[in-house]
């Protein structure tokens, strides 16, 4: 009997205490209160407009399943469009690391087709898919096809003096992807049909 009369006390004087407490910081309770469902309010509709565009963004940088093989080398981190901002004019050489390489279709010429060889030349742009698509450079590749030894060469180069040779459809590298892919679309571009070994 007691120790009941001890408990009911205890318990009496603690609930007693913590209505206390309450009663004295009810004001301060209540605004707080009003404060957070007023916060709630306007961050709710802002956090669920953030989980919309991330839920946009990973939908959006998963890449298609690759439609030809200029993309045969694109990472599985990006999605490399197949034309650069929708023009059908930048043609998608491939994508590496973030950076991708559009031909641009209408820059292709040719440059000299003679007995010294046929040479083209074309535009790229460079791409960087970490700056919202923007366009980073654009510089001029060069392709040679001339008869060394009897046999013919297919050739490269940046400033048409230092020319490095290449196979067709062998793809080991970035790089190698996109000088074949380039040399196979702009020799179609300049002469209106595809290219075939000699």
């Amino acid at each position: 009997m007691k120790y009941k009369v001890l408990t009911i006390l205890l318990t009496t004087t603690l609930v007693s205490g913590a209505a206390l407490a309450a009663n004295n910081n009810s004001k301060s309770s209540i605004d707080f209160a009003r404060a957070q469902a007023r916060s709630n309010q306007i961050i709710a509709p802002v956090l669920e407009t953030t989980r919309t565009a991330v839920a946009a963004h990973k939908a959006a940088v998963v890449p298609a399943a690759p439609a030809n093989d200029f993309i045969g080398f694109a990472d599985t981190i990006y999605a490399y469009p197949a034309n650069y901002n929708g023009q059908s004019n930048f043609v998608l050489l491939n994508g590496y690391h973030g950076v991708a390489r559009y031909l641009d279709k209408n820059s292709a010429t040719i440059i000299q087709n003679d007995t010294n060889g046929f040479i083209f030349a074309e535009n790229i742009i460079i791409v960087d898919m970490n700056e919202n698509t923007r366009i980073n450079s654009t510089y001029t590749q060069y392709y040679r096809i001339a008869k060394v030894n009897g046999l013919y060469e297919l050739s490269s180069s940046l400033d048409q003096i230092n020319w490095v040779t290449f196979k067709l459809d062998t793809e080991n590298t970035s790089n190698d992807q996109l000088i074949n892919n380039g040399f196979k679309q702009g020799y179609q571009l300049v002469t209106g049909v595809e290219y075939t070994s000699h």
